[in-house]
């Protein structure tokens, strides 16, 4: 009796998003089974560092850092200029520093949209994709009145916002945020009590709060094994003077 054994080499990137600096994986596959794996992290494209180096003024440099993460432009500039402003003692109003916190926030429910809706397709259901979608165009359109583009705001400078927040904008936005809620509800009532959500997803996967502090696991992970730490109150913007519940 003669066995034959076929080996798969299986090459899973870099590929869109994994060329943004995420992932690249090579796997020794015998059917299902995996014989081995090779796994590349961090393929950072562009070569950003670089370009830094080259001696760009931080205000040339900002558009660069947007880049690095398409869904979370804002957050990458805030973290360079940050530092910058660490570094060289620049003073920020509150009302500036309040209005980075208001953007940062917008982005995440911008990555929420795209986060809860493309994992919903996943496990089968396509409905919230549809509609959220719908609401994260409706934000990038906000973006884009802002900042005159739709994806690299570039809309930071050392201390204070590159652009003013015009009032119809604010209103606009209130507008927004009420049909926003509405949708949100929407989307609960179709994902939470869902046989196919709660069967795929339900006590799987469950991260305990020893496991959390063990691994300094942070953000909704850790808040959600019931750790009640969020480091944007530590010293991070204007977030010290607000309150709201962390769960």
């Amino acid at each position: 009796m003669v066995f034959i054994c076929f080996l798969l080499l299986l090459n899973f990137g870099p590929q869109h998003p994994a060329t943004h600096g995420v992932l690249r994986v090579i796997g020794i596959l015998h059917g299902e089974i995996i014989l081995s794996i090779n796994i590349e992290i961090g393929l950072l494209h562009r070569g950003t560092e670089k370009l830094i180096e080259l001696g760009y003024s931080a205000a040339l440099i900002i558009p660069y850092l947007a880049r690095l993460d398409y869904v979370s432009t804002f957050t990458q500039e805030l973290l360079f200029i940050q530092l910058m402003e660490l570094l060289f003692t620049y003073y920020i109003s509150s009302v500036a520093s309040l209005w980075r916190i208001v953007l940062v926030e917008f982005y995440r429910n911008l990555n929420h949209c795209l986060n809860i809706t493309t994992h919903a397709i996943d496990i089968g259901l396509f409905t919230t994709m549809v509609w959220q979608f719908e609401e994260r165009e409706k934000l990038i359109i906000f973006i884009e009145g802002l900042t005159g583009t739709r994806f690299h705001s570039a809309l930071l400078l050392l201390g204070r916002l590159r652009y003013s927040v015009s009032l119809f904008w604010i209103e606009s936005f209130v507008y927004w945020f009420i049909n926003f809620v509405i949708s949100l509800f929407l989307v609960n009532n179709i994902l939470t009590n869902n046989r196919l959500w709660r069967t795929r997803l339900y006590e799987i996967g469950i991260i305990e709060k020893d496991i959390c502090l063990l691994y300094g696991i942070s953000g909704l992970l850790s808040r959600s094994a019931k750790l009640g730490i969020d480091a944007r109150f530590i010293g991070y913007e204007f977030y010290h003077n607000l309150s709201y519940s962390l769960y």
